[in-house]
């Protein structure tokens, strides 16, 4: 019997390595297969914040990171160009703009192949003079060749200067850290809110900017998940700095941890002695890339999960607990990672990308995914043609879906005329069998 270990290989490996252009023929249904909703403009910010001196402004640096992939690329002469525009937008608390920053970015590379890589990135950074207050920091980034755009904020607040206390900078998430003694020597700012627990090491970084040279601060670092219940803490330290000419730089590995996957938040508490303390926070998820949130996801994942393997993997998935089952997700994913030296599992953003569309297009009385046309587009993704016919004499609805790739054809039918298409021929159906409401 052909087990779907083979199909996985052939079938999904085919169309993540070389994913097919397809052209839809259809009279009720034209975006059946929508390019828009199938792939989108997505990419990453964080921001870093340098305090003030005396009278000076405050520097807000904004890094953000895209994927070649999430760009659309054009020839020009011998090369391939993307080009997108970010804009940066400061607003105060009444949605005044306090701020504006736009530009321009180009990529460009001889290697078609590269233009549609997850793991190559366009990274660009800026900085802007900040005054203290309450602010909205608002990042957008529209591709010029598409001219689609997509937005993401965040609140900003930024402290008044007093020089007789300590200061701070905010956090960051970076990676690649060198150390000189104590003090961080370089580092790499990781653009991400989203820290996977397994691939590179990720630190928080954080600088102290001391009232007074030769103060000995004190400082506490706590790590606790805030997603759960009980508000558990999985890591402190306290330890002392004392400072010198420059700031005080302070790297925590966080990668390092024995965490499940889940939001946290991170605390530092500075102490330099009676009305000089500051408590900073920043919250982050730790995770997979992909990876569930709660425990209500992790079983709808793994329920989603048993089209693509042996159902033997399952078999005791009722017994287990939810840690038990978040360490039967990451094993089965780490074992179908094409690229394990990158903390992104191509495959497994593939299958769930396939999942989330299929929920979006072909819902009826049930999930998406659970129907057979989300079956079908989950295990070989698009069509490369799909043909209709609506209403033929005594007939019903009627289906065809050919991948050329693979030689397959798969028709459907809805007797009912309800939107919920069947499969005329069940392909294995002692293997592929829809799933139970």
């Amino acid at each position: 019997m052909k087990r779907f270990s083979i199909i996985f290989k052939t079938a999904l490996l085919s169309f993540c390595l070389l994913i097919p252009f397809f052209d839809v023929s259809t009279a009720q249904e034209p975006n059946l297969f929508s390019e828009n909703m199938y792939e989108g403009l997505d990419f990453d910010y964080s921001y870093f914040l340098v305090p003030n001196k005396r009278g000076e402004n405050s520097v807000l640096i904004v890094f953000t990171k895209i994927p070649y992939s999430r760009l659309i690329f054009s020839s020009f002469e011998k090369l391939f160009r993307a080009e997108y525009e970010i804009s940066i937008e400061i607003r105060d608390g009444e949605n005044e703009l306090s701020q504006r920053k736009t530009w321009r970015e180009t990529i460009q590379t001889t290697d078609y192949n590269e233009t549609g890589r997850n793991n190559l990135y366009h990274l660009s950074t800026t900085q802007i003079p900040v005054i203290p207050g309450d602010y909205s920091l608002n990042v957008s980034i529209e591709d010029y060749n598409t001219k689609k755009r997509i937005g993401k904020s965040q609140k900003l607040k930024i402290d008044e200067h007093d020089d007789s206390k300590l200061r701070t900078t905010s956090i960051m998430f970076v990676e690649n850290v060198e150390f000189d003694g104590d003090n961080v020597k370089s580092y790499i700012p990781s653009i991400s809110e989203v820290l996977p627990t397994s691939g590179k090491t990720y630190y928080a970084y954080l600088e102290v900017v001391p009232s007074e040279p030769n103060q000995k601060y004190t400082i506490e670092v706590e790590l606790k998940n805030v997603g759960s219940r009980k508000k558990v803490t999985v890591f402190k330290d306290k330890f002392e700095r004392t400072s010198g000419i420059g700031n005080i730089t302070i790297a925590t590995e966080l990668t390092d941890k024995e965490v499940l996957s889940g939001t946290y938040e991170l605390k530092y508490k500075i102490s330099g002695g009676w009305r000089n303390n500051k408590t900073v926070t920043k919250e982050c998820y730790l995770s997979w890339f992909g990876i569930p949130t709660d425990e209500n996801d992790l079983e709808l994942a793994l329920a989603q999960m048993k089209y693509a393997f042996d159902k033997v993997i399952f078999k005791n998935i009722g017994k287990m607990t939810y840690e038990e089952k978040l360490e039967l997700f990451v094993s089965v994913w780490e074992n179908h990672d094409p690229t394990p030296e990158t903390p992104r599992n191509e495959f497994m953003t593939e299958y769930f990308k396939r999942v989330q569309y299929a929920n979006a297009a072909f819902k009826s009385s049930q999930d998406g995914w659970k129907t057979d046309r989300g079956m079908i587009f989950i295990l070989f993704g698009p069509p490369s043609d799909v043909f209709y016919f609506d209403f033929l004499s005594n007939s019903y609805p009627i289906q065809y879906w050919s991948y050329l790739f693979d030689n397959q054809v798969f028709k459907f039918y809805d007797v009912y005329n309800t939107g919920d298409f069947r499969l005329a021929v069940p392909y294995n159906y002692d293997i592929w069998t829809r799933p139970k409401k």
